[in-house]
């Protein structure tokens, strides 16, 4: 086990990767928020100054995404996100001068996606960060083209991304937020062909922060509150988005969901 917090996991080249807040194995070697299962226990690899917060597969898939609120990775300056190759023991690699933070928190990278909006597919990075693109300055989520960081939206976001997913063709992106790139808002917003949409109506939407999102079967799931009518109205549930309409999961949780999988464990696939 692990003396803290697991907050990502991702299978890449034959492993289960981990990252989050823990510093060590339980009753054994050191472990720098970087962990690895070999399918017979767990390995330290390369290792953060910092929490790990998001994984994901790069482009074309043969290298691992790392995103978190660190400044040093695999024993190299990387900020806010690296990317990670097994080959030749393993290599680390800048995208860019990767984020900066302009106040007191450091910079976070908290979800990581590559998404194709028309213009062929891209990572996408989303959190507490800025990055300086030409001559203007831009927070919360950026994508990177192959060479260099791209804005998705003037203006950015005013409060806080913890979370992305895709659902029929489009980037949807989760947190505490009342305005994106112009739009008002609440919670969760998805991109569309250069532009920011409400799914539904913002008064349908969670009112309390959206900590994560996962696809299952047709729909996209939420955590969230219930919505204004119902029998979980006000209360912390998981949120159902058809594609049409918003619908609450049936009852109702004591607290915030961390993190949402659908997947088949042996009955069949079902949301986790």
């Amino acid at each position: 086990g692990l003396n803290g917090i697991a907050r990502a996991a991702l299978p890449f080249d034959g492993h289960l990767y981990i990252g989050g807040d823990f510093t060590a194995l339980i009753g054994g070697a050191a472990a720098d928020r970087l962990v690895r299962w070999t399918g017979a226990a767990l390995e330290p690899f390369g290792g953060t100054n910092g929490p790990v917060h998001a994984l994901s597969l790069n482009v074309t898939g043969d290298r691992l995404l790392i995103g978190g609120a660190f400044t040093i990775a695999g024993g190299g300056a990387h900020n806010a996100i690296v990317e990670f190759s097994p080959l030749a023991g393993g290599l680390w690699f800048n995208y860019g001068a990767g984020f900066a933070s302009d106040d007191a928190l450091p910079a976070d990278v908290r979800a990581l996606l590559v998404h194709d909006d028309g213009g062929g597919a891209m990572v996408y990075a989303a959190g507490h960060f800025a990055v300086t693109i030409g001559l203007n300055r831009y927070y919360g989520i950026a994508r990177w083209d192959g060479a260099n960081w791209e804005y998705v939206t003037l203006g950015g976001c005013n409060g806080e991304i913890y979370c992305m997913a895709e659902h029929s063709g489009r980037l949807f992106v989760g947190g505490s937020f009342t305005l994106i790139g112009g739009v008002v808002c609440r919670n969760v917003v998805y991109w569309e062909a250069g532009v920011w949409n409400v799914p539904g109506s913002s008064a349908q939407c969670p009112t309390l922060p959206v900590y994560s999102m996962a696809v299952h079967g047709a729909d996209l799931f939420v955590d969230g509150t219930g919505g204004p009518l119902g029998a979980n109205a006000g209360l912390k549930c998981a949120r159902q988005w058809t594609g049409l309409a918003w619908n609450d999961a049936d009852g109702s949780l004591d607290n915030s969901v961390n993190a949402m999988v659908s997947g088949d464990a042996g009955s069949g696939v079902k949301l986790y």
